[in-house]
């Protein structure tokens, strides 16, 4: 974990990364600029400790029903791959999507682990984010040997 997050600040450096602060509300959304080929997202973060502004937000924590950031409220639903008595929530999205300019990983997002599943979900978000900053070039990344 320490390895990634040195990486995206290296590769990423306008990107703040914030850590050890809870998030109480979310402000703000997605909104068409006058220009037709672009879109000016204006978040604002509350945390506990601090605000922020954001033009993209990821929801990346897991699925307890004592999710309570107040301006994502009204996505919330009830799971659809956990057991009904366990009373899990996810935020309606479609692949990762749940409004624009705001997405969603692992358990919170529908799937059933947040340990196995939330790196293949934050991956799949993260190249969807790396291709709208790319300007809709299709990002992939793979490992690979050279021979």
């Amino acid at each position: 974990m320490v390895e990634s997050i040195q990486h995206l600040s290296r590769s990423y450096p306008h990107i703040e990364q914030i850590t050890d602060e809870k998030v109480l509300k979310i402000e703000g959304s997605f909104t068409s600029s006058v220009r037709p080929s672009s879109s000016c997202p204006d978040f604002t973060i509350i945390t506990n400790k601090n605000t922020y502004k954001s033009k993209m937000i990821v929801v990346a924590i897991g699925y307890s029903n004592t999710f309570a950031i107040e301006g994502l409220m009204h996505f919330v639903e009830p799971h659809q791959k956990s057991l009904a008595e366990k009373q899990r929530i996810q935020l309606k999205n479609a692949n990762h999507k749940v409004a624009e300019g705001i997405y969603v990983t692992g358990t919170l997002a529908g799937w059933r682990s947040q340990v196995a599943i939330a790196a293949g979900s934050g991956a799949a978000v993260a190249t969807d984010i790396l291709t709208l900053w790319n300007g809709g070039i299709q990002t992939q990344s793979h490992d690979s040997n050279n021979k």
